[in-house]
């Protein structure tokens, strides 16, 4: 039986009808390491109580888990569609990363799709998560997207036309 967090306790504790008390006692169980018998005793209350409540903790971290793990699948098939209307348009040899942290992309968004713009960056596509921007930006326009070291969009602008000449004049 592995330790539990304190902030893993809060976040399964929360919304459930499980007393206050019960839910303390389960704390010292689940996060603490005491045994049932001695959180119960503790407490005042009956062994049998607290490893239902336990249970119904367990049961709700597996469905948290679960839930966890199909929204990360939704995710990686949002991203997956992005990337094969990239490539029908500009070939199977398309290849699109998602968008890391620290970095500024420049280039035209090239596709928007129900999760994710694919911005043309050279020979490659970088996907940015639609959830991240305010406004989502027109498909076509030609942007500089820059993200933060934590990885939160930091700056979202438009490229200037004569930003894009082939260098400095001489």
């Amino acid at each position: 039986m592995e330790g539990w967090t304190e902030d893993e306790f809060r976040r399964v504790a929360r919304n459930t009808r499980i007393s206050k008390r019960t839910l303390e006692a389960c704390k010292d169980v689940l996060v603490d390491g005491l045994s049932g018998i001695a959180a119960a005793e503790k407490h005042k209350m009956f062994a049998p109580q607290i490893s239902r409540a336990i249970t119904t903790l367990r049961e709700k971290q597996a469905e948290m888990m679960e839930f966890a793990a199909v929204c990360k699948d939704a995710d990686e098939m949002l991203q997956y569609m992005a990337t094969e209307v990239a490539k029908a348009l500009y070939g199977q040899d398309f290849q699109c990363a998602l968008a890391q942290p620290g970095q500024l992309y420049e280039g035209p968004l090239v596709v928007q799709s129900k999760g994710y713009l694919v911005q043309k960056v050279g020979r490659i596509g970088i996907l940015h998560d639609v959830s991240r921007f305010e406004d989502i930006p027109p498909l076509h326009a030609d942007l500089r997207i820059a993200y933060d070291k934590a990885g939160g969009l930091a700056k979202v602008s438009a490229v200037q036309a004569q930003e894009k000449g082939k260098g400095p004049e001489r």
